[in-house]
Formats: C-alpha cells, structure tokens, sequence
C-alpha cells in the first residue's frame, strides 16, 4: 500500500504544480493588460491636460 500511496502524493503534487503554473500564467498575462490599460490612460490623461491647458491660453488671449 506504500508504493501506492508514494505514487499517488507524487502525481497529486505533479497536477497542483501544473495547475499552479497555469494560473499563474493566467494572473500575469491578466497583470500586463492592466499595466498596459493604465498607460494608456496615463498618456490620454497627459494629452488632454496638454490640451487643455492650450485652450485655455487660446481662450484668455480672445
């Protein structure tokens, strides 16, 4: 019953690794679109600050 029990932990072990791995994988490909997402916005942020702050020189000299 030893050997069995020593082979079963052992393929247990072997399917949460993977399962580990998988999620992992998961979560920072999940991470690199938000941090992606969040640069985006920050340069869109910035360039209507940009241009905000031009209309409103334009606006003051009229």
């Amino acid at each position: 019953m030893t050997a069995f029990q020593d082979s079963f932990q052992t393929e247990v072990a072997r399917l949460v690794r993977k399962q580990v791995k998988d999620d992992q994988a998961a979560l920072k490909q999940s991470d690199r679109k938000q941090r992606e997402e969040a640069s985006a916005l920050k340069q869109e942020v910035k360039s209507l600050s940009t241009q905000v702050r031009s209309l409103t020189k334009q606006l003051a000299k009229l």
